[in-house]
């Protein structure tokens, strides 16, 4: 792949995630592709344990053209689960 083109996906991945859906859409993925916790079952589930590591591969894939945020993502993420603890507290 070209570098120009390798630039241009990155700028549309910042793009796309740079919106509040996006950024939203970005945090949905954080915690559904196993950005955050380990992608060993607890049964040890070989099977399982192919399936996460293929998903968590989807987002390091995200976060390769992401590469630029890395480190503001987990601030993100903090201020993400810090509304969904006053949502549920509000409920």
């Amino acid at each position: 792949m070209s570098r120009g083109y390798v630039d241009r996906v990155r700028s549309d991945f910042r793009k796309t995630f740079d919106t509040p859906s996006g950024k939203h859409t970005l945090m949905w993925l954080y915690e559904n592709l196993h950005g955050k916790q380990s992608t060993f079952p607890e049964d040890g589930n070989s099977h399982k344990l192919a399936f996460n590591e293929g998903k968590r591969m989807a987002w390091l894939l995200i976060m390769e053209n992401l590469r630029e945020e890395d480190m503001d993502m987990r601030r993100q993420y903090e201020e993400y689960l810090t509304g969904k603890r006053r949502e549920a507290l509000n409920e």
